[in-house]
């Protein structure tokens, strides 16, 4: 009986120790994303300096950005929600 009682304290210290692992992982995940592209003009010729502003639909809220010599713009860190460009 008693190397069932030692079985039994292995078994749930394997299991808070399991449960602990998954409640980190989880909370690693992110819930955000980014946009990115290239400015080009009629002709097809990327266009640096531009400013590029992205709104979040719901509430309104601008994010900007200016793109670079390359006309390639990037916005890192939004959140998932609908975005007008």
């Amino acid at each position: 009986m008693q190397h069932r009682i030692k079985y039994s304290k292995s078994f749930s210290l394997a299991l808070v120790l399991m449960l602990l692992i998954c409640t980190v992982t989880a909370f690693a995940q992110t819930y955000r994303g980014g946009i990115n592209g290239t400015i080009t003009d009629s002709t097809g010729a990327v266009v640096a300096g531009a400013s590029v502003v992205a709104t979040d639909v719901a509430t309104g809220i601008n994010y900007k950005s200016v793109s670079s010599s390359g006309g390639e713009f990037l916005f890192q860190d939004l959140p998932l929600v609908p975005i007008r460009s």
